[in-house]
């Protein structure tokens, strides 16, 4: 069974991917589809997944604290 932090992982990185895609659109970035991945892999070429999911992240931050509030 796997541990509780790997389950959040998963689960912040595939809200993260719901939400960019076109079903979701619930904020305007990118970062984890075929082009930004390309371009998260020529700034960070180590880490482009967890630097794509990070950047997704916190476009859904900034558009929950606009549309709620923080």
């Amino acid at each position: 069974m796997p541990d509780t932090t790997t389950c959040l992982i998963k689960l912040r990185t595939a809200v993260a991917f719901i939400g960019e895609q076109r079903s979701g659109e619930w904020w305007d970035s990118k970062f984890l589809d075929a082009t930004g991945q390309a371009f998260m892999q020529n700034i960070f070429p180590k880490a482009a997944f967890a630097a794509a999911v990070e950047g997704a992240s916190t476009s859904a931050c900034a558009f929950h604290d606009k549309r709620i509030g923080k």
